[in-house]
Order: C-alpha cells, then sequence, then structure tokens
C-alpha cells in the first residue's frame, strides 16, 4: 500500500572579524594584522545544554623539547623559527599546534671561526618591506660576545636563500640578544635585552630606530630594568625576551623578568603611553608580572603571540620548566588568550598538563556548527556524533515517539543508539541502545534524568545525576565510542538493548564472545507505516572485563557490570554492519584501533573541517552558526551503506554486493533533489558521482531507480520520479563519469508503458498521465499504487520528464529529447487560465468543483496531507511548479505582470512555505520579470533572517535529510538551482560580503555587489542569472 505521510524532516579558510564583527578587509587580502580578537564561544541554550567549540582538542605541552618559541602566521602558514646553538631552523604547517615542533629544515648555518658562529640564541623570523628576515643573537663561543646578527631571504619562501646582512648594533655596541621589531607610525624600531657595560650586572631591555629591517639608526635608548620583586629572582637581575603585541590601538611589550633558570621566570608588561617610542617616560611599567608560574607549572616565558587560522583568536607560545628546578630543561606550550575591558591583555595562567583545551579555531569551521539546532519546532534532527555521510549516528534517545529519537528539552534520557534518520518525518533506525545505570531498572520501561549537555559536530556529552555518571560519545565512519566517567566509586551497569528500536520492538540477538566482547544485531523497520525490515549487526568492546553479566532475553538485551572507581574512565567502541556480525568486527577493528577517545574525536573534527572548508565565509558569528550547521546538516544523508571491505545489502533483494567505492543509502529523493544533490554537484562532485553509481546500482539490481531508499529498501514515500532529475541535473553540469547508456535506460523504464500496462509503484498513475494527458482526480484509495494528490504527482512528472529530456539531448538521443520534452510541456492540461491556479481535473475534462485554492486538508484523511489534490500543500504551493517553462506559465497566467503581482500575493497572504519543497523556488521567479527582480533579494534575505535561528528552534520545519538545510546554502551563497537539470542558476543576494568556494583544484571568490540581483565571482558581475560554468572559471571543455 501507498501509505501517505508527511516527511518532517541537515580549503583553506580566512574567517576575520574585528572588535565590532566589521569585515577586515586587510585580513582577507592576507595581510598580516594584529586585530581585534573575539573567541567563538559556545551557543548557550539553557542551563543544561551548550554547543560547544568544536576543534581538535590539545593538551600542554605542545612540544615536549623547545625553548624561545617563535611562531609567525603568514597567509595561512604559521612558521616556526628556532636554532640549535650552530644553526637556524624553520618548521610550517597551516596548525598552530602541529608547527611548534623541532621538525623543520635548516635554513643557514654559520660558517666556523666567525663571531657568530656558536650559541646561537632565539632566532625570529620577520616579514618587513616585502622580505624574509630572520633576527638572532649568536657569539664566538664566549657569551660575553653576544651580539644581534640578521639574515636576509633572497627567496620569496621564507625557508631557503638566507644571506647575513650583518650585525644590527647601536652607538653603544654592547652585549644584545632577543631581538624583535617594532613597526610603529611607519617606522621601525629595533628592541633588545642588553647589558649597560661589558660585565653581566643586570639585562635590560633596549629600543633604537632602525634605517632599515637590517640596520640601526642612532643611540639605544633603555626603557626597562629589573626593579620589582618578581624581576630579580636569580642573579643577575634579568629584563629579556621583549615580544611585541598590539590591540586596539594600544601597544604593550611583553618581556621575560628574572633568572630563565629559576622556578620564578615570568612575563611583564610595558604599555606606550605616548607617540614617541624613544622616550623611556613613554613606556608604563605594570607592577605586577602578566604570566607566572603555578604550583604545577613553571617558569613560563619567552613567549610569542599570533592568532588562529581565522584570526578570530589571540594565542600565546612559550616555554616552561619541564618540572621544578629542572633550569633550562624546557617545552613549549600553546593557548588562547583574550584582552580585558580596558583593551589589555589578559592571560590568566598557564594551562596545566594533560588539560584538554581546544585547537586554534580557523580551519576549525566545526567551531560554527551547533548540532541543537532543528531539534524541536518540527526539525526533527538529532544532536549526537557523526561524521560526514556515516554510517554510525551514535546520538542520544529521549522521545521514542520523535523521529530522530531525540527532542530538545525532553525530560528522561533514554539511552544512546548508535543509528539515526536526520529531520525526517517519520522515525526509524534508533537500533543497538546503550543505557548506562546504577541499582535496577525496568527493561520495560527505563529512563533517567539528564543535564550538562554539551554538543559540538562528531561529539556529544552528558551528565546522569541520579547514577553520577558523565558520558561522552564520538564516532568514525563506522564506530561509535562511548566513554563512561564515575562521579564516585561505583558498579556501574551496561544495559544492551537489541529488542527495540525507535519505531519496532522487531527484536534482536545478543551474543557474548569473550570478557569484553559482545555482538548480535537488532531488526528495525515501519518507516512511515511500511513494512520494511533492516537488521543492524554490531560487534561491541570495552577496554575493561566486565564483572558479571546478567541476559535479559537473547533477543532482547543484556546487563553488564564493571567495578568503576571514581574517575575511571570505562570506554565501548562498536562497529556497526549491514551485512555480518563479521563485517561490523572488521569496520571496528579497522577504523578504531585502540580507546584513545580524544583520537577519534580530533579525526571526527577534521574530517568535518575539511568538508565545511569547501566553502568558507566571513561574516557574523549568527550568520556563521546558520550557514554552517546548514551545511553540516547537508552532509549527514545520504550516508555509506557499505562495509570497510565493499559489502552491502543489495537493493530489494536481500543478496550481499560487493563494490570498490562507497555505496549510500537514505535517499529522500523528492526532498533532495531540489538542494541538496546539486550542492553536492557544485562542492563534492566526487561524493555525488558515488551517489549516481549507487542509484544506477540499485536499478541494476531492483529493477527501478530509488524514490525513497532506506538501508537499500525501497520506502515509496513522496511522490514523482526524483532520480532521473538528480542524474540528469548533474550530468549537465558536469558529472559525466557514468554510464549514461545504463542511466537513460534507468529513466526510462518507469516511463515507457506498452497499452494498457500499469505503471510501476516508481511512477504511479503515470500510465493515467498517457492516457489522459494529465492524471484524474479520481483515485480509487483501494488500489495498491493510487495517486497521492494528482495535481502535484503531475507537475513532479512533467518535470522529470523535462529533466529526462535534456539529459537525452545532451547524450545526442535525438528522439527521446523530442518525446519527453513534448510530455513535460502537458502541465499546461492541469493549469486553470481562468482561475490562474493548477487545479484537479476530473477523467471528463471538467475542473473538480468545488474549488479553495487555500484549502490544505482533504487530499486524504490524514491531517497536513495536502488539499484535494496536492500534497502538503494547495493550489497556491502548486501553482508556480513549473520551473522548466515559466515564459511559459507566463502567457498562461495573462503575462508578466498578473504573474508577478498572483506570486507576490502568494508572499502576502503567507501561503508561500520555506518548509515546503516545492516552494523553495519561488523566491527566485522573480527574476524571470523585468521590473520586479528586487523582490527575490528582499524576500530572500527575509527568510533567512526570520525562519532561520542559531538555536535548537532554529530551522523552519522538518529539514527532510538536509534539503531544507541546503536551500539555506545556496541562498546564503547568492544564487539557486531554481531549475534543475540546467546549467543555470538564479540569483539573490550573498549572505556574507566574501565567500570563497573551493571545488577541486579552484578556488571561487563570491562577493556581494552593491547593485540588486548581481553577485561578483571571480570578480566578474552576474545579473539574475549565472552559469554553473562560470561559477567553475568557465573552463569550456566541461561544457562540451
Amino acid at each position: 500500500m501507498n501509505k501517505i505521510f508527511i516527511l518532517i524532516i541537515l580549503l583553506t579558510v580566512t574567517i576575520i572579524y574585528s572588535q565590532d564583527n566589521k569585515i577586515n578587509s586587510a585580513a582577507a587580502e592576507g595581510v598580516k594584522l594584529l586585530t581585534n580578537s573575539i573567541a567563538a564561544e559556545g551557543v548557550k541554550l539553557s542551563t543544561n545544554s551548550i554547543a560547544a567549540e568544536g576543534g581538535r582538542l590539545l593538551t600542554n605541552p605542545i612540544s615536549p623539547e623547545g625553548a624561545d618559541p617563535w611562531v609567525i602566521l603568514h597567509d595561512g602558514i604559521y612558521y616556526y623559527c628556532y636554532s640549535t646553538d650552530t644553526s637556524i631552523w624553520i618548521n610550517s604547517s597551516e596548525r598552530l599546534e602541529d608547527v611548534v615542533q623541532q621538525t623543520g629544515i635548516e635554513v643557514w648555518k654559520p660558517e666556523e671561526g666567525k663571531p657568530y658562529s656558536k650559541e646561537i640564541w632565539a632566532p625570529e623570523l620577520h616579514f618587513l618591506n616585502d622580505k624574509w628576515y630572520i633576527y638572532f643573537a649568536a657569539d664566538d663561543g664566549k657569551n660575553e660576545n653576544h651580539r644581534m646578527y640578521v639574515l636576509e631571504s633572497l627567496s620569496d619562501n621564507p625557508k631557503e636563500n638566507y644571506i647575513l646582512k650583518g650585525q644590527l648594533k647601536a652607538k653603544t655596541d654592547k652585549w644584545a640578544i632577543d631581538g624583535t621589531v617594532l613597526e610603529h607610525n611607519k617606522k621601525l624600531y629595533f628592541v633588545w635585552s642588553g647589558w649597560v657595560g661589558d660585565k653581566n650586572v643586570s639585562q635590560n631591555i633596549y629600543i633604537a630606530e632602525m634605517e632599515n629591517p637590517y640596520t640601526i639608526k642612532g643611540e639605544r635608548v633603555l626603557i626597562s630594568i629589573p626593579e620589582h620583586k618578581w624581576e630579580i629572582f636569580g642573579e643577575p637581575w634579568i629584563n629579556e625576551g621583549p615580544q611585541i603585541l598590539k590591540h586596539a590601538g594600544k601597544t604593550f611589550i611583553i618581556y621575560s623578568a628574572s633568572g630563565s633558570w629559576t622556578d620564578h621566570y615570568c612575563l611583564g608588561q610595558l604599555s606606550l603611553i605616548g607617540n614617541d617610542p624613544l622616550y623611556p617616560k613613554n613606556w608604563e611599567k605594570k607592577k605586577v608580572p602578566v604570566f607566572q608560574g603555578t604550583e604545577k607549572i613553571f617558569s613560563p616565558g619567552h613567549a610569542s603571540f599570533t592568532y588562529s587560522p581565522d584570526l578570530t583568536e589571540n594565542w600565546i607560545v612559550y616555554h616552561t620548566a619541564k618540572k621544578k628546578g629542572s633550569g633550562w630543561d624546557r617545552n613549549v606550550r600553546i593557548q588562547k588568550f583574550s584582552f580585558d575591558e580596558n583593551g589589555e591583555p589578559a592571560f590568566d595562567k598557564p594551562i596545566d598538563d594533560g588539560l584538554e583545551f581546544n585547537s586554534p579555531s580557523g580551519n576549525n569551521f566545526a567551531q560554527y556548527v551547533n548540532p541543537f539546532i532543528g531539534t524541536s519546532n518540527g526539525g526533527n534532527t538529532f544532536p549526537g556524533a557523526v561524521v560526514p555521510f556515516g554510517m554510525v549516528s551514535l546520538s542520544p534517545q529521549n522521545a521514542f515517539g520523535a523521529p530522530s529519537g531525540y527532542l530538545y528539552g525532553e525530560e528522561n534520557f533514554r539511552g544512546f543508539g548508535h543509528n539515526h534518520l536526520s529531520g525526517t518525518g517519520c522515525g526509524d533506525l534508533g537500533s543497538i541502545i546503550i543505557f548506562p545505570f546504577t541499582g535496577d531498572i525496568d527493561y520495560n520501561n527505563y529512563s533517567t534524568s539528564y543535564k550538562n549537555e554539551i554538543v559540538s559536530a562528531g561529539y556529544y556529552s552528558l551528565y546522569l545525576d541520579k547514577s553520577k555518571i558523565k558520558i561522552e560519545v564520538t564516532a568514525s565512519e563506522r564506530t561509535g565510542l562511548i566513554k563512561f566517567i564515575p562521579d564516585e566509586k561505583m558498579e556501574l551497569k551496561i544495559l544492551i538493548d537489541v529488542g527495540r528500536s525507535l519505531t519496532l520492538q522487531g527484536g534482536g540477538k545478543i551474543l557474548l564472545n569473550g570478557e569484553n566482547e559482545i555482538s548480535g544485531y537488532n531488526i528495525s523497520g515501519g518507516f512511515c507505516g511500511e513494512e520494511n525490515r533492516n537488521t543492524t549487526f554490531f560487534s561491541s568492546e570495552f577496554n575493561k572485563p566486565f564483572s558479571s553479566s546478567s541476559l535479559i532475553d537473547s533477543t532482547k538485551g543484556i546487563i553488564l557490570s564493571f567495578k568503576m572507581n571514581k574517575g575511571e574512565e570505562l570506554i565501548l567502541k562498536t562497529g556497526l554492519s549491514y551485512t555480518s556480525i563479521a563485517n561490523a568486527k572488521n569496520n571496528r577493528r579497522n577504523e578504531v584501533h585502540d580507546y584513545d577517545f580524544t583520537k577519534v574525536r580530533n579525526e571526527a573534527t577534521e574530517k568535518w573541517n575539511y568538508v565545511l572548508g569547501k566553502a568558507k565565509a566571513i561574516g557574523k558569528k549568527d550568520d556563521m552558526i546558520k550557514f554552517y550547521t546548514s551545511l553540516y546538516h547537508t552532509l549527514i544523508h545520504p550516508n555509506i551503506l557499505n562495509d570497510i571491505n565493499g559489502d552491502y545489502p543489495l537493493y530489494q533483494t536481500g543478496g550481499i554486493g560487493n563494490d570498490k567505492g562507497n555505496r549510500y543509502t537514505i535517499f529522500s529523493l523528492w526532498d533532495t533533489y531540489r538542494t541538496l544533490h546539486p550542492l553536492y554537484t557544485l562542492l563534492y562532485p566526487e561524493i555525488q558521482l558515488d551517489m549516481i553509481n549507487s542509484m544506477l546500482g540499485m536499478y541494476k539490481e531492483g529493477g527501478y531507480l530509488p524514490k525513497w531508499d532506506l538501508l537499500s529498501q525501497e520506502t515509496y514515500m513522496m511522490v514523482g520520479d526524483p532520480a532521473s532529475i538528480v542524474i540528469a541535473d548533474s550530468y549537465i553540469k558536469g558529472i559525466r563519469e557514468f554510464d549514461t547508456k545504463l542511466a537513460l535506460e534507468a529513466m526510462l523504464k518507469p516511463a515507457t508503458l506498452k497499452k494498457g500496462e500499469n505503471a510501476p509503484p516508481i511512477r504511479a498513475g503515470y500510465h493515467q498521465f498517457l492516457e489522459y494527458g494529465y492524471i484524474p482526480f479520481e483515485q480509487d484509495m483501494n488500489d495498491d499504487w493510487w495517486v497521492w494528490g494528482p495535481v502535484s504527482t503531475n507537475l513532479e512528472y512533467n518535470l522529470s520528464d523535462w529533466s529526462i529530456s535534456q539529459f537525452a539531448n545532451k547524450i545526442g538521443n535525438e528522439e527521446v529529447a523530442k518525446e519527453f520534452l513534448e510530455r513535460s510541456m502537458k502541465y499546461k492540461n492541469i493549469i486553470d487560465t481562468t482561475t490562474k491556479f493548477a487545479r484537479p481535473r476530473l477523467k471528463n475534462g471538467a475542473w473538480l468543483e468545488p474549488f479553495d485554492p487555500f484549502l490544505s486538508v482533504g487530499s486524504t484523511d490524514w491531517e497536513g496531507s495536502g488539499g484535494p489534490g496536492y500534497v502538503e500543500g494547495n493550489a497556491w504551493n502548486y501553482s508556480w511548479f513549473v520551473p522548466f517553462d515559466i515564459p511559459g506559465l507566463t502567457k498562461l497566467y495573462g503575462g508578466d505582470k498578473a504573474f508577478a503581482e498572483k506570486l507576490l500575493e502568494c508572499f502576502r497572504n503567507d501561503q508561500f512555505k520555506i518548509n515546503n519543497e516545492p516552494d523553495f523556488a519561488y523566491p527566485y521567479l522573480f527574476n524571470y520579470v523585468k521590473g520586479y527582480e528586487q523582490n527575490t533579494p528582499k524576500l530572500v534575505t527575509e527568510i533567512m533572517e526570520r525562519d532561520f535561528g542559531v538555536d535548537d528552534a532554529g530551522l523552519p520545519g522538518n529539514d527532510d535529510c538536509g534539503a531544507t538545510s541546503g536551500w539555506f546554502i545556496f541562498s546564503a551563497l547568492g544564487f539557486y538551482p531554481d531549475l534543475t537539470a540546467s546549467e543555470n542558476y538564479s540569483i539573490g543576494v550573498p549572505l556574507f560580503n566574501n565567500i570563497t568556494l573551493s571545488i577541486k583544484d579552484n578556488n571561487i571568490t563570491i562577493e556581494k555587489s552593491k547593485t540588486v540581483n548581481e553577485i561578483i565571482v571571480n570578480g566578474k558581475k552576474y545579473k539574475n542569472f549565472i552559469n554553473h560554468f562560470d561559477i567553475l572559471k568557465g573552463d569550456e571543455d566541461e561544457k562540451n
């Protein structure tokens, strides 16, 4: 039976803010900046739920060896300059945490026997006047002969071709180390640590003006001496390691004080309070250290300062003693810092060893992902851990009646399921439920209270307050990890429930495989009332043996008990498969080799950052959250179906197939053909190609292309023939590496019928369309494949036929192209030119009466199914759904003005619904009518601002496997695929002033224009419409 249910369903970067959220154009051009910083804070939803910053988790020390760390960020690359006493080395990386390792290359080594051949200390790399310079201290083996020297690179590459420019010396040439450069009012100044005379009585801070980057001009000026108690530990007394820090128009020198060999080494601060840095009284010293050791961390000092890759965070890089009393045996650390309300640096205190903190933001798009968005207001997304296109989605379940198993704000936790649907209107999956507890529970009705939810891309955690257990989860593609941390000594019990899923108590199987290993399967199904049944196999392993086990029933579940100490970590890793237990075990063993939870979480974050980084945006924080969370939601489904060895369940047959490439499932194609797959075609063409080949594989296995595939079983949800549209659209936009002959065969099979032959369910009622020229309203609901919403279904078939015609024409089959173009134009048979609506028509040719274009019930006995003749909508929602022939539709409606005014009326009377897929393109249709184009950017902006938010209710309704989020992404880019199977996009208005797309080897820049309905792509202006291949830099070879 055709059950009718609504589907209520989501690289290199520069993200730049100044303190007032305005774009810093200089930073966008890659200029090194000392910008104001805004930390990317988590989005707080309530006292118990936080969307956390999603980044790699790091611990200090970041490098086990090193001293005097100097790091500079230039054009998106970090450079770490360090010495080995007799030479200078540079390491480079896109990540701050990776660059401060002594794994670089040697860039300069002095000749032996020179005044600068030995004891090379604290080299610094600077980019001045478009050249690279390295400043360093060196001597001839005698410390009293230490002086400052400078190298100049003859290359644009900071890691090669250095020559010695000579010694940097003032008129008074005395002992000097730790030199750095201050740029102030378009002048250069050299700042260093030196002696007053020729004996080491104390080290002071001096400054002198520079004539050029390698010459000091004039005399040195003393600006700081050791004077406070915290500056005079150890003899001689020391001020050294001066570093420049600028913020909000203020200039600071952060220097190191006291003996570096003592446990009291720390950082002090000088503030420039006047205009002339050569006037000593213009430097005001803070009376207390700004950064000092703790009971656990000793001698923090000799810092340098840099930014996160997106320039939104400030970071300090410094060294400390490895332990109390270890002197010059040091390591390197990093941590984020901020500025206080007075604009002065606030460093807090050194982070303890082993304490986790988030990596610098930038190349960290995951920090803007809030998985809580869409978990209420009918969005039906889930907040748990998943990687892009992952088989495993390990998520909390608190509402078995919710399609995703989760509703934001529900009070009772009911366990973690290992696979979920994102944004669908009907529930399924939620298999292999893990429920931790203490004491006793009732298997038939278990739940507990919870709090302190924290989410980020690839991670989720909560706290069970009654059991006093913190739980964290993360995932790889086919394996989930759960970490349990008790707050006290206890007997921790784990229920593994295989008897139920979200929608079905279908039973399963539990097998004990050893003292810490368990396996089995769960049977789920019943999607939208259908008879689909799916088997989820699993193989689980704990990091310690369980002390006892209690089998509830071999088809329901088991309780495992563990003796736990306070703070002890119990880790469960579970591999999934849809083919066998053996493959589930193989997936687990090959994807996650140990129990390193942090490593798997970091890898999940990096996977998200890679795919999210295909679009690099600059904008307000809330807009960034909306954008990257929407992009996140578009990258969950379809998800991989195959095991790591290539095995997967065959479509519709129940057998096992094997393929070298990824096989995908969860194709909600009626929803996703409009936005999701065009987005993949644009940003992720390799993934889209795999999905096309997956659909063609389904055709070979099951006889037809999919409509709504769920784990290789067809559910036949919704209407139309959307797979044909997806394949045609991808081909026309340049994805060609698939069997086009097979694709056309698959498209034609359900649409090529003999006289008297009923159409297959993939094109239910199409035989009536061929007979009458439209699908009549009269439908027998006792028929297995009666047509839901004949008007809506008719229009969907028209678009499919038009897409087939375009595909056939492109591959040279003119006969098919002509035939299906003619079929597509039969949409005119259901357009009433009197009322100017698409209307239901009877078999005798008459219009259905009475007719109410506002009526949205009556299509079936299910509330919300749509008005008579329509699917989940009414006449207003469908009367514009002829994207392939807007000129023809305009003529039927009485011309341009009549068409546009009626379309405006649709918006004014609140009949446009952004949460209803057929309406998605309507704001963009004004581009087709001269004089009305300005309505498109106006309406698109209103929708993005009004209907999308940054909290749990931040989606305007069901996300439909990312379809709604896909609308937001295209609209934010500034163009929209209003007509699939076409090269053209309709232009709206970009959400951001600047965004960069990384597509294959190209970086495509999109800029907002001051002109309405215009965008600037790669420096060229486009108005109203833009061609796909123009976005891809106009590769003519791809067009042909």
